[in-house]
Formats: C-alpha cells, sequence, structure tokens
C-alpha cells in the first residue's frame, strides 16, 4: 500500500467482511465499489502505459528505417555520381 499522507490502516478478513456484508450490505457496496473504481483506473493507466510504449516502438522502428533509406539513398547517389 502507498499512501500520499498519514493514514490509518485496518485489514478486514474475509470472515469479517461477510459479517459486514450481512449486517451492512449498502457498506459492503461502497467498499467493493470502491476496489472496483481503483481497479478500474489502475487498468486504464495500464492500457495508456502500454499503448505509449507501442507508439514509442512504432517511431523507432520508423526512425531505424528512415535513416537505413537515407543512407542507402545516398550510397545510391554516391556510386551514379562516381559512374
Amino acid at each position: 500500500m502507498i499512501a500520499d499522507e498519514d493514514v490509518v490502516a485496518y485489514e478486514v478478513t474475509s470472515s469479517a467482511f461477510n459479517k459486514i456484508t450481512k449486517a451492512k450490505p449498502h457498506i459492503a457496496q461502497a467498499v467493493l465499489r470502491s476496489i472496483a473504481r481503483q481497479l478500474s483506473e489502475r487498468l486504464r493507466n495500464a492500457a495508456e502505459d502500454l499503448r505509449m510504449s507501442s507508439i514509442v516502438t512504432l517511431m523507432r522502428r520508423a526512425a531505424t528505417r528512415y535513416v537505413e533509406n537515407r543512407a542507402n539513398n545516398i550510397d545510391l547517389v554516391g556510386c551514379a555520381i562516381h559512374r
């Protein structure tokens, strides 16, 4: 767990959570909604990181091809000039 500021954290065992679920279903729903929101945000961030990584990889490949093609064209031009 990482906190941005000082916090007090409590561990809730599965048996305690089951008791809460039965006694106070609205609390269990709020906790589950919060967990779902956090997981959704993390998945969204991971997907964005993956997309950015893919874009960077594609850009690197394109830059490499461009440089290789320019080098080949320069060689061809050099050969043509020497003839």
